[in-house]
């Protein structure tokens, strides 16, 4: 995953620039593989070491150009808690944010919990393409629109029953592109099966 420059919204990856690590625990791993914590230890990379009963720490040596690029990714995944936590930005951003479950299971899905949208549609197509299922009790999707001022507000919402719905005013439960019923009907008639 490579980041633009300038625009945290394009990320891609070009041949050969993709950076694969050749040491460590994730040797073998592009970078855009591994966890953020892992990450965070390429910028710094302490190592405790333990020599005849003492216990110390060194610098690993790890490539500039890996931690340049360990930086970039930090910095693409850390955009969108920016926006929600109200940054400045050019321009108007759709972020989804995963709550409940969905947040602890996005890890391990290797989906992010927050993610950033240039339109609702894209925000909303992410939605209909990557999130299979969620639970009508415990789940929440809020879809925010954060203006270039950082002044927000939820768009969208699936929102399960223990989590209070109406905070968000008269908007009703999200319905997805091509989807008559709401998001949350659908995952209550598949919660069924």
């Amino acid at each position: 995953m490579r980041i633009e420059s300038g625009n945290p919204d394009t990320v891609s990856v070009p041949d050969g620039v993709r950076n694969l690590l050749t040491f460590g625990k994730y040797k073998g791993k592009h970078l855009d593989e591994v966890p953020v914590s892992y990450l965070h230890w390429l910028i710094n990379p302490q190592v405790w070491e333990k020599t005849k009963g003492t216990k110390s720490f060194s610098l690993y040596s790890v490539p500039p150009e890996i931690k340049e690029e360990a930086q970039r990714l930090i910095n693409y995944w850390r955009y969108p808690q920016d926006r929600l936590a109200g940054m400045s930005s050019e321009k108007t951003d759709y972020i989804v944010e995963l709550l409940g479950d969905l947040a602890r299971d996005s890890e391990e899905d290797g989906r992010k919990d927050i993610q950033s949208f240039s339109s609702l549609e894209e925000a909303l197509l992410y939605i209909r393409n990557e999130i299979k299922w969620a639970d009508p009790e415990d789940d929440r999707i809020l879809v925010w629109e954060v203006l270039p001022s950082g002044h927000k507000k939820v768009m969208w919402h699936f929102s399960g029953w223990h989590w209070n719905a109406d905070e968000f005013h008269e908007l009703d439960q999200g319905v997805l592109p091509g989807d008559e019923q709401p998001f949350y009907t659908r995952m209550l008639r598949d919660d069924s099966l």
